[in-house]
């Protein structure tokens, strides 16, 4: 009777014990969810960290991903500080590693022989495009991308759930870390949620004297000698330089007239960029 009783109190004891045990696991599943926190935050924006930050992405433009500039994926940077910085060797990273390096092809307006055109001044934007690159893409939903400075240290970073066709977006302002709002328009080298100023037209013996805007047996974003192009005239009596020089549509995109545009442009030979009188030059 006596080892009955005891053998009951033992089971008895054993069911408490499993009871507390099942009781304190479910507790540390609640206290500690299965995700990951890491994981999960690493799909969150960040606050900028530098005087050079992310301001504006369009990670779903309208028409194809990769084409060249003025289409085209694209991110801005702007310079908050109070010194000029350059940005040659900074770089964006998508979610994959996948990386864009700040250089002659993705820089908007890069010029070898002027460094201004890399060199972001304070209070100014840069626009940084996918410009055609394979190796590089924003993704339309759940993608993260940073920004890296030219020692390898990330300094800012953007994320967004969905992006929507033609949207840009940019940071909340009511929270860095919380994924980028769509912007109220698309605003590429200028202050978010305004445009670009209005041109200044002056007299120029520079003149367009041809335009091709929708080619036949090429797609529109074609390199030389395909795509879209239009043709200048000097209508002048003196040589012109066409370095710095550049076209805006109505959507407030810009081609400079660079060694990427301007056919025959050669960033060794200062009279490649030229346009002597009576002379006439392609851009595409």
């Amino acid at each position: 009777m006596y080892s009955d009783s005891f053998e009951g109190e033992k089971m008895k004891n054993n069911q408490t014990r499993k009871t507390c045990l099942i009781t304190i696991m479910m507790l540390c599943m609640i206290a500690s969810p299965l995700s990951n926190p890491a994981s999960a935050a690493a799909a969150r924006s960040s606050p900028c960290t530098s005087t050079i930050c992310l301001n504006e992405v369009m990670p779903n433009p309208n028409g194809y991903d990769d084409a060249s500039w003025p289409g085209g994926e694209w991110a801005e940077v702007k310079n908050t500080g109070a010194v000029a910085v350059s940005l040659l060797n900074w770089q964006l990273q998508n979610s994959n590693g996948k990386t864009l390096d700040f250089d002659a092809n993705s820089i908007v307006g890069y010029n070898s022989s002027n460094s201004s055109t890399w060199t972001i001044q304070s209070g100014s934007w840069m626009v940084i495009a996918r410009n055609a690159d394979t190796n590089f893409w924003m993704t339309n939903t759940q993608d993260t991308m940073s920004l890296y400075d030219a020692n390898s240290t990330m300094v800012d970073e953007a994320s967004w759930s969905t992006a929507g066709s033609g949207v840009s977006y940019i940071e909340d302002p009511a929270d860095a870390y919380a994924d980028w709002i769509a912007a109220n328009n698309s605003t590429p080298g200028s202050a978010n949620g305004g445009s670009a100023p209005p041109p200044t037209y002056s007299q120029s013996d520079l003149m367009l004297s041809e335009v091709f805007p929708n080619p036949v047996f090429t797609p529109d974003n074609s390199s030389w000698p395909g795509g879209e192009w239009f043709e200048v005239y000097n209508n002048g009596s003196t040589t012109m330089n066409l370095s710095g020089w550049s076209v805006y549509d109505a959507a407030g995109n810009v081609i400079p007239f660079d060694q990427s545009h301007l056919v025959g442009y050669d960033p060794a030979d200062s009279n490649s960029w030229m346009i002597a009188p009576g002379e006439y030059r392609i851009v595409a």
